[in-house]
């Protein structure tokens, strides 16, 4: 099956400003996963995105306090599978994060990906459009 960002005159018209606002879920790095897609093939993406999938499950439910489920959607999104496992495995090894209210677990996860994307410059919130 031929997927259209395979095409030969892929980033056509269609992408343009496809990245600058987000609506229930980010944009924001749509063009570079696709991009990602064609270079590692998308088997090989299929499975980043299983396993980014699974990492979420966790995060939701053992960091979420009710307040994060937005935030580590857009965080699981935009940051690579390698960096996000990095900091499922911070969170999982230390001994002192586990005994923590659950309050205070999503606060140590939120600060460990925000302190990590903060070196690609990236903000893990939703991007709104600006009222007309």
């Amino acid at each position: 099956m031929e997927y259209c960002f395979l095409c030969d005159s892929y980033p056509c018209e269609k992408y343009n400003g496809a990245e600058a606002y987000d609506s229930f879920i980010t944009h924001q790095g749509q063009l570079s996963h696709i991009k990602r897609a064609q270079e590692i093939g998308m088997e090989a993406y299929n499975h980043e995105l299983t396993r980014k999938a699974e990492i979420l499950q966790i995060l939701h439910k053992d960091y979420n306090d009710r307040r994060r489920k937005t935030f580590y959607c857009v965080a699981v999104n935009l940051l690579p599978l390698e960096r996000i496992e990095q900091i499922i495995d911070q969170l999982a090894n230390n001994p002192a994060i586990s005994v923590l209210p659950l309050k205070d677990k999503a606060a140590c996860a939120v600060a460990l990906f925000e302190q990590d994307a903060s070196r690609d410059g990236l903000v893990l919130k939703l991007r709104k459009k600006p009222a007309d």
